[in-house]
């Protein structure tokens, strides 16, 4: 009767120690779960940002197509009118300087998702 009590309490202790061992479990699970939703909330607010500023940017690529016409006219308009190219020249570094700036300003917000993108995924795995 004895080692069967004692068959029985050993039973009951492992019980317990598989049932402490699957809570343990499922609450990780439960954590890992919150965090994948709050990546991928985090990934759909930068899907967000990344559409806008590349609404921004066509709107920048059209506006130096509407500059590069109106140099090109007006290159037409001082060559015609004999004056100096001088003009011309300016408008064209300000082109130049504008593609800089919208080349630069894509670049930066790609490096800048794809750094936060390798943060989270880094920082989200365990250890």
């Amino acid at each position: 009767m004895e080692r069967l009590t004692k068959s029985k309490e050993s039973a009951l202790l492992e019980a317990e120690r598989i049932l402490r061992s699957a809570l343990e479990r499922a609450l990780i699970v439960e954590e890992v779960q919150n965090h994948n939703f709050e990546l991928r909330r985090q990934i759909e607010i930068c899907q967000d940002e990344n559409k806008f500023l590349e609404k921004i940017n066509r709107q920048k690529v059209l506006e130096i197509e509407k500059l590069s016409q109106s140099i090109v006219e007006l290159e037409e308009a001082i060559l015609a009118g004999g004056t100096a190219a001088n003009a011309v020249r300016d408008y064209r570094r300000q082109i130049s300087q504008l593609n800089a700036s919208v080349l630069f300003s894509f670049l930066y917000f790609i490096l800048t998702f794809v750094l936060k993108e390798n943060h989270m995924i880094f920082s989200s795995l365990p250890g």
